[in-house]
């Protein structure tokens, strides 16, 4: 005779049920000194799965014994988790596919079943009708088919004399498709090894024969039932279940498929208004977006494929779901950094960006600052969608609620960049925009990176209406940024920038093109963008131009700022090493702005040194080669300890 312990009983419980041994009696005494004694998290996951089993075999358990399944299923709810796999992510876009475009039917990836029931069992895929009712016994009756995708985490290795080394379906995995078949659910399997081995049209065959064996009786049985107008909107669903099922069989999985066949029918009456995502368990939107996220960061056909699916997926239940502006931002961020997918799939993200269109407004805006508010409006430049009541409301956010200078840097430029884009802008927010970003260049309150000067340079180019503030911007942009630590494609655009302002209203010639400007009226601010511009388009420099700012800078009652001298030399640098725009002119104009540099009284900043040496290579002349020795002399020792490499 065996003697167990209260608290180790679950194990035989559970022991007895991964064997599929049923005995009411055993099984009463054993969970009722479970139920007795205190259980961790883990014996009560054991307890749940136990409780899954025993209700498939009609077991009626005591009030002690239910109480116990109460808390099991308690936690089992707390615990239910999803697992992200590849292999899964495979056969849900396969059986997709298999589904084509029907209608009635949906895919669900990891349906939680615990409204049905069945408490912390999430099954990989389910196929439900695409109409359900309100209710619990409606949408039970509408799980048409479960898809058990079977890593190799739900297989143990057995060894045998004669079979050698095999893998079997571990107990647990074994128990719960038993256990789900016995209650009346048409469960499928398809093991990780036999998917290996077939190539990709084979998978694609092999899901779309399941769907046929499992979908299409039912669909010819429901054709036939409307043909034959069998379900009349007045009939009385019992009698219409007891001729579904024949007199002869008492069989308990036909009463259930019976069920399932009569809801199906009933939905499709005229009168029914099903609500799917009403049903669908808390959070489930937030593991589809991971699942979407991770299916993009992927990358890969076949991601892309399950990608493509679980947008349309959100788009369906998000409707029914509370709004949620993070979620909002999230799935906007990571599509609007996946350009490739958004230009193959553009259909199933304008759909899902248009669900998410409507939850942008003054109550869910007013709950987040000025970070998240340029990350939603950069997104939706970036998706180069349409809305620009959108981000005009964000843009009176930032200016009125917040104040752009309590901002980032980064955020005002994002959200400059999504108000350029989306042709949202006002003269306000212009100006608003232009004198807080001279503001953050004066003050140097804040290191701002390239990429946000750039940007914010951009858009309000973009945005120019003849605004003097943009263009005193521009002037002290030129004066007061070092561009060296701008990349190539930055400078390029700062370039294009400058440009675009030059050309507006309030140049000396209206509308007209930079290099045809009349380079005599032009200051020494413009005449750098004009030689920034020809040295980036490697375009010869006009003789007036070199002959204007030679003669600016030989006038003795005037200070230049060397910033802007440095970028002037840089710019020159680079047309004297091209042969086709080198001259001797632009030999002598660099001549002028190393004089005018060694005669600046203050020590020079390493990037100003920089830029001067750098472009002076260009043209090495012994009286150049001078200059810059003298140049060295005058560089800012003390700056050289905190000198960063670049």
């Amino acid at each position: 005779r065996y003697r167990f312990v209260a608290a180790d009983s679950f194990h035989v419980a559970w022991s007895l049920a991964a064997l599929d041994v049923f005995d009411r009696r055993v099984l009463e005494v054993l969970l009722s000194a479970a139920a007795t004694a205190e259980l961790d998290s883990v014996a009560l996951q054991k307890i749940n799965q136990v409780s899954l089993w025993s209700a498939s075999h009609g077991f009626d358990p005591s009030p002690m014994v239910a109480g116990l399944f109460r808390r099991a299923a308690e936690s089992a709810r707390s615990e239910a988790t999803v697992v992200d796999s590849a292999f899964q992510d495979q056969v849900t876009e396969c059986l997709r596919r298999a589904m084509g475009n029907n209608d009635d039917y949906r895919v669900v990836p990891e349906l939680d079943l615990a409204h049905l029931g069945c408490p912390g069992v999430i099954v990989d895929l389910a196929v439900v009708h695409r109409e359900v009712a309100n209710g619990l016994a409606s949408y039970q009756q509408q799980l048409v088919l479960i898809i058990e995708a079977d890593g190799p985490s739900h297989y143990v290795r057995t060894i045998g004399e004669e079979s050698g080394t095999s893998h079997t379906l571990c107990g647990k995995a074994l128990m719960r498709r038993n256990s789900l078949r016995r209650l009346g659910y048409p469960v499928e399997e398809i093991s990780f090894t036999h998917w290996k081995r077939l190539d990709r049209n084979s998978r694609q065959e092999y899901v779309e024969s399941i769907v046929k064996a499992r979908l299409l009786p039912q669909e010819k049985f429901l054709q036939s039932m409307q043909q034959q107008k069998f379900l009349p909107v007045a009939s009385s669903p019992s009698s219409m279940l007891l001729s579904l099922v024949p007199s002869a069989s008492s069989s308990r999985n036909a009463l259930l498929s019976a069920m399932r066949l009569l809801s199906t029918a009933v939905a499709r009456q005229p009168n029914y208004r099903p609500s799917m995502a009403a049903d669908l368990p808390r959070g489930y939107e937030y593991t589809i977006q991971k699942k979407l996220v991770k299916s993009l960061r992927r990358g890969g056909d076949e991601s892309l494929l399950s990608a493509r699916g679980f947008c349309r997926h959100l788009t369906e239940i998000l409707p029914e779901r509370p709004p949620n502006i993070r979620l909002v931002r999230e799935l906007l961020g990571e599509l609007a950094h996946s350009p490739e997918f958004v230009k193959a799939n553009r259909d199933a993200v304008d759909g899902l960006c248009a669900v998410l269109r409507g939850r942008i407004d003054e109550d869910s805006l007013s709950r987040i600052q000025g970070r998240a508010l340029g990350e939603i409006a950069q997104s939706i430049g970036r998706l180069e969608l349409p809305w620009t009541a959108e981000v005009t409301l964000i843009a009176r956010h930032c200016q009125d609620r917040l104040g752009l200078e309590s901002m980032p840097a980064a955020a005002v430029a994002n959200v400059a960049y999504g108000v350029a884009k989306c042709g949202g802008a006002d003269a306000g927010f212009v100006e608003a925009l232009a004198s807080d970003w001279l503001r953050r260049i004066r003050t140097a309150s804040e290191p701002i990176q390239p990429v946000s000067h750039t940007v914010a340079m951009r858009s309000l180019s973009y945005m120019f209406d003849g605004q003097p503030c943009v263009v005193g911007l521009l002037q002290e942009f030129t004066r007061r940024v070092d561009i060296s630590a701008f990349n190539d494609h930055q400078k390029s655009q700062i370039v294009g920038a400058q440009t675009r302002i030059l050309r507006g209203p309030n140049t000396p010639q209206a509308g007209a093109d930079i290099g045809h400007a009349d380079a005599t009226k032009l200051g020494l601010v413009d005449l750098a963008t004009l030689v920034t511009a020809h040295a980036r388009r490697q375009k010869a420099l006009p003789e007036a131009v070199i002959t204007r700012i030679i003669s600016l800078l030989e006038d003795q009652d005037q200070d230049f700022d060397r910033q802007l001298l440095a970028n002037l030399s840089r710019a020159v640098g680079s047309l004297l090493g091209s042969h086709s725009t080198a001259s001797r002119g632009l030999d002598h104009l660099l001549e002028v702005l190393n004089n005018t540099v060694v005669k600046c009284p203050q020590p020079l900043p390493l990037p100003v040194l920089g830029s001067i040496l750098w472009a002076s290579l260009a043209s090495p002349s012994p009286k150049v080669k001078r200059l810059a020795s003298v140049l060295l002399t005058r560089v800012d020792r003390d700056a050289l300890s905190t000198a960063r490499p670049q």
